[in-house]
């Protein structure tokens, strides 16, 4: 039993001693932080003001939605296929959401129409 311990002091001690457990000893930890940290970081600095047009046919929905620094809701009267043909035309951050009426029973049919995905 004596002997089994040490040659287990002595593998960890040489393991240990290596220049690549020392390293990866200080710069795992930064590894890991810059893996979890780095994509959050991205998703942010990629926020651009989105416009979302709304065509609420129901008339439910459209003066609810509140816009923020991100994203601006705007409330639209009129055609779908025109404003989806308006919505080819504004850009990639600009998005269409199209609520069709309800009979009040059932939850109202949502289409939600964009260049891209929205992001998170």
């Amino acid at each position: 039993m004596n002997k089994i311990a040490l040659i287990i002091e002595r593998e960890y001690m040489s393991r240990v001693r290596k220049k690549s457990f020392i390293i990866m000893t200080l710069i795992g930890p930064l590894l890991f932080g810059g893996i979890t940290i780095i994509p959050v970081w991205l998703a942010q600095k990629n926020s651009s003001q989105t416009t979302v047009y709304v065509l609420d046919k129901s008339g439910l929905f459209g003066d609810k939605l509140k816009s923020n620094k991100e994203t601006v809701y705007e409330v639209v009267k009129g055609d779908e296929t025109a404003e989806k043909s308006h919505l080819k035309k504004a850009g990639e951050h600009h998005m269409l959401l199209v609520i069709e009426p309800t009979d009040g029973k059932t939850s109202p049919h949502v289409q939600f129409f964009g260049a891209s995905n929205p992001s998170l």
